[in-house]
């Protein structure tokens, strides 16, 4: 699964989230677009350009365009299916209609979709106890992908 595309995009729910839970999810997606620097990747993440509440004149159609747009572009898409989300659903069909490669992520005994599951835009599936937990389990996933296209 080694990519040329380096562009990763990071989705994950965030609208019908509680303040508090929001909040951590916002830093959960932030900590897994750090992994950059590491696995060499430049991440996207969309609550830092499509955010309604710093991003107020953006319309829901400019969204949906813009965040299309960098889902079809990116290499591959690192996807937190944890909690159900409309715009995740989207984003993983637009990233099967585009080509993007999508890891997988749920908190471990979270009620994951099959219909989710069985995306063909994924191609690993990680499951996790803790915030970091998940994040050494996707720089090992990529440590061994990497290595395995220098063979």
């Amino acid at each position: 699964m080694f990519l040329k595309n380096k562009k990763a995009y990071v989705s994950g729910a965030l609208t019908a989230l509680s303040p508090k839970k929001l909040a951590a999810q916002k830093k959960f997606y932030e900590r897994i677009a750090g992994l950059r620097t590491r696995l060499g990747f430049r991440p996207y993440v969309p609550h830092k350009y499509t955010d309604p509440r710093k991003h107020p004149r953006l319309t829901a159609m400019d969204v949906y365009y813009k965040n299309k747009q960098q889902i079809a572009s990116s290499g591959l898409m690192v996807a937190d299916l944890s909690s159900p989300s409309f715009g995740v659903s989207a984003e993983l069909e637009i990233a099967n209609v585009s080509g993007t490669k999508t890891i997988a992520l749920y908190y471990k005994g979270s009620g994951v979709s099959r219909m989710a599951k069985g995306n063909p835009s994924i191609v690993a599936e990680i499951t996790y106890a803790d915030y970091g937990d998940e994040l050494k389990k996707i720089v090992r996933r990529a440590e061994e992908n990497k290595r395995g296209s220098e063979e």
